[in-house]
C-alpha cells in the first residue's frame, strides 16, 4: 500500500470498498454450458459440485446442448465430456434417462434418447444406458419406442441385452410392448423378436393387438412363433359395439377371422391357421366352436381368404374336439341353419366331416326331406349313411318338388335311388301314385326307374293332372311353390295359371308369383315338345293381352308402379320369346304449394 497523503487516504478507502464487496459468482448453468462449449470434462464435472442442472437454463438445457455439440463435433474430448456429464449428473440424483422440458415448456426427450438419435454415437448410448438404474431401463425403452421424432427401434434393440434377467418378466418391461402395440409405431419384427427372446411378456391386450399387426411373410414368422407360444387364454379387454369385453386372446381373434370378418383381420388370415394349432385343445375347443358356427350362418358369402379360414377351422375343431364342444353353437344357431348354410355354400365336404365328427341336425328329417326335394344326392347320401334310413317320407318330398321335362336337374336319378333304398316306390303323393306323377310330368326316366323298384303303371285323373301340371308351371317360373297338404298353412290354395291365346295355334299359360310392394310375378309359358317354355317374366299389378293384329301374337301389357312412378311397359312376341317393345311412364310430383302435377314419358325401351 502506497501512503500519498490526503489522496493516499482516498485511495486507501477504494479499496477497502473494494474489498468489503464480494464479486459476483458465475451461474452454474452458464458455466456448464461454457464448460461444455469448452470440451472440458473437468469442469462439467465442477460445474454439477456448483449446483449445475442438465435442464437449466431452461432456454438452452445444457443436456441438450451437450448433445447438439456432439453431433457438431464427435471426437474424443467431446466423447469424454459426454461421458463426464452422465457421470456428474447422475451423482447429482438426474438420470440420463429423466424427460428434460424444451424452451417451449414441452417434453424434448432425455440425454439418452437424444444421445441414442445420433447413429454414429452407439457406443457412448450404450455406456450411458450403464449409467441408469437397471430398474428404469425398461423405461427407457419405451422412450425410444414412443420417440418424439419416431421410434428408435436399432437403438431399442441394441440396448436389450443391458436390461438385467431378473427384470424382464416385470410389470415394467411389459409395458414397452403396449406402446409398440400401437399402429402409428409400426415396429420392425425383428425388435418384437428380440424382446421376446429377452425374456419380455407382452400384457394380453398388447399380445392381441401384436398378432394382429406383424405383416403377413417371413420377416415377422419368428416374431409370431414366440407370440402363438404366449399365452392365448389370457383375458384381454377389447371394445365392441359399445361395449367394454373381457375375452381370451384367441377369442378376440377369432371374433376378427372366424365371425367378423374385419378389415384388421386381413394380416391374420395367412397364419391363422398356424395360429390355432399352437394353441392348447382345451382353449380352442372352448373359444372356438361357437364363433365358427356364427361364422358359417353369418347371411352374407365370405370372401375367399375368409372362407378357406374357416372351412380349414371347422376342420381343426372337428380333429381336435369331443362333439359335445358344438352343442351350445349349435343351440344357438336358428334350427338347423349350420347345416343348410353349409350346404348352400357348396362345402360337401365340410358337410360330410360334421357327420363323421358325430354331430347330428336337430331336424334329421325336415333336413333329409330337404336334400330329396333339392335332388342332391351326395350330401343326402352322407347324412343317411351317418343317420340311418330316412323312410317312405322321403319319396314324397322328392316327388312334390320335381319338376317336368324341361327342368329335369342331373342329381334327379341318383336322388331316387337312395329314397328307393329306404321305402316302397308306390307310396302316395297326396293321394297320387308317384309313377302316375312322373307320367304326368313327361318324365319318363323317373317313371322307368320306379318301375324297376315295383311300382305298377298308373296314370292320373284329369282333375290331378291339373294339379300336377300347376306345379310343374309354377316350379318352372320359379314361383312360390303350392304348399301340400303336410305342410303348413294346408289350406291355402296357390293361385291356379290361366290359359290364354297368344295368336291361332299359340296357345300359353300365364303363371302369378309372389307379391312385393304391389307388384306381383308375371310369367308367360307355351307348350315346346313335351316340355314347357317360358317365352315372358315380369312383374307387375295389372297384366292384359292387346287386340289382335292379323296373324301376329297379341302384345302384352303389364302395369307396375315403384314410388310415384307408374309404368306401362308393352312386351312383344319376336317368334321365340316376349320382348320389352314400348315403356310409358307417369310420374306424380307435388310443389311447393302442395298441388300435384303428372309428368309422362314414353320411349322404345328394347332390351
Amino acid at each position: 500500500m502506497i501512503w500519498n497523503g490526503k489522496s493516499g487516504r482516498w485511495i486507501w478507502a477504494a479499496c477497502a470498498l473494494l474489498l468489503a464487496v464480494p464479486s459476483r459468482a458465475q451461474d452454474p448453468g452458464e458455466a456448464l454450458l461454457g464448460a461444455i462449449a469448452a470440451r472440458d470434462p473437468a469442469a462439467v464435472t465442477a460445474a454439477f459440485a456448483a449446483g449445475a442442472r442438465p435442464d437449466r437454463p431452461a432456454r438452452r438445457p445444457p443436456a441438450f446442448a451437450l448433445v447438439d455439440a456432439l453431433s457438431a463435433t464427435p471426437d474424443a474430448p467431446t466423447r469424454a465430456t459426454v461421458h463426464a456429464f452422465a457421470e456428474a449428473a447422475a451423482a447429482a440424483g438426474f438420470r440420463p434417462d429423466a424427460p428434460i422440458a424444451g424452451p417451449m415448456g414441452n417434453s424434448a426427450g432425455s440425454l439418452a434418447t437424444r444421445l441414442a438419435a445420433l447413429p454414429d454415437e452407439r457406443v457412448l448410448f450404450l455406456r450411458l444406458v450403464g449409467l441408469t438404474l437397471p430398474e428404469r431401463r425398461c423405461a427407457l425403452l419405451g422412450q425410444l419406442i414412443f420417440d418424439r421424432e419416431g421410434g428408435n427401434f436399432a437403438a431399442a434393440t441394441e440396448m436389450l441385452p443391458l436390461i438385467p434377467p431378473e427384470l424382464v418378466a416385470t410389470p415394467a418391461c411389459a409395458l414397452p410392448f403396449t406402446l409398440l402395440a400401437n399402429p402409428a409405431r409400426r415396429p420392425p419384427p425383428e425388435l418384437i423378436e428380440a424382446m421376446l427372446a429377452a425374456g419380455m411378456r407382452p400384457y394380453p391386450d398388447a399380445l392381441a393387438a401384436l398378432i394382429r399387426q406383424l405383416p403377413p411373410g417371413e420377416d415377422g414368422e419368428g416374431a409370431f412363433r414366440r407370440l402363438a407360444a404366449l399365452d392365448l387364454g389370457a383375458m384381454a379387454s377389447e371394445s365392441r359395439d359399445g361395449a367394454r369385453l373381457r375375452l381370451p386372446v384367441l377369442a378376440q381373434l377369432g371374433e376378427d377371422v372366424l365371425a367378423g370378418r374385419a378389415a384388421r383381420a386381413e394380416p391374420l388370415l395367412g397364419r391363422w391357421s398356424a395360429l390355432v394349432e399352437a394353441a392348447p385343445d382345451a382353449l380352442v375347443c372352448a373359444v372356438l366352436p361357437g364363433q365358427a358356427v356364427r361364422g358359417w350362418v353369418s347371411p352374407e358369402r365370405p370372401e375367399a381368404a375368409w372362407m378357406e379360414a374357416l372351412r380349414g377351422t371347422t376342420r381343426a375343431l372337428l380333429l381336435r374336439c369331443p362333439a359335445r364342444a358344438f352343442d351350445e353353437a349349435l343351440a344357438e344357431a336358428t334350427g338347423d341353419r349350420l347345416w343348410t348354410r353349409v350346404l348352400e355354400l357348396g362345402e360337401r365336404q365340410t358337410f360330410r366331416l360334421l357327420l363323421a365328427a358325430g354331430l347330428r341336425p336337430v331336424g334329421l328329417a325336415e333336413l333329409a326331406g330337404s336334400l330329396a326335394c333339392a335332388a342332391d344326392p351326395r350330401p343326402l347320401q352322407a347324412l343317411l349313411e351317418a343317420t340311418g334310413p330316412g323312410g317312405p317320407e322321403l319319396l314324397v318330398r322328392f316327388m312334390a318338388c320335381l319338376g317336368g321335362i324341361e327342368a329335369a336337374r342331373e342329381g334327379d336319378i341318383d336322388t331316387l335311388g337312395l329314397v328307393l333304398a329306404d321305402g316302397p316306390a308306390d307310396a302316395p303323393v297326396v293321394g297320387d301314385a308317384p309313377i302316375a306323377i312322373a307320367a304326368g310330368l313327361d318324365r319318363p326316366d323317373i317313371v322307368d326307374v320306379l318301375a324297376d323298384h315295383g311300382a305298377a303303371r298308373a296314370t292320373l285323373e284329369p282333375a290331378r293332372l291339373a294339379f300336377w301340371r300347376h306345379r310343374r308351371l309354377a316350379a318352372l317360373a320359379r314361383t312360390e311353390r303350392p304348399v301340400l297338404p303336410w305342410e303348413k298353412e294346408p289350406d291355402r290354395v296357390p293361385p291356379t295359371p290361366e290359359l290364354m291365346s297368344l295368336a291361332p295355334g299359340l296357345g300359353a299359360w300365364l303363371v302369378h308369383g309372389a307379391c312385393t310392394e304391389g307388384n306381383c310375378g308375371q310369367a308367360v309359358a307355351v307348350r315346346d315338345g313335351r316340355g314347357y317354355r317360358l317365352v315372358l317374366e315380369d312383374a307387375g299389378y295389372g297384366f292384359r293381352l292387346d287386340r289382335a293384329v292379323g296373324t301376329r301374337a297379341r302384345d302384352v301389357l303389364i302395369e307396375s308402379r315403384t314410388g310415384a312412378a307408374h309404368t306401362l311397359t308393352t312386351w312383344r312376341y319376336d317368334g321365340r320369346v316376349y320382348r320389352r317393345f314400348r315403356c310409358r311412364e307417369t310420374v306424380t310430383e307435388e310443389d311447393e304449394a302442395g298441388a300435384t302435377r303428372q309428368r309422362v314419358t314414353e320411349e322404345a325401351c328394347g332390351e
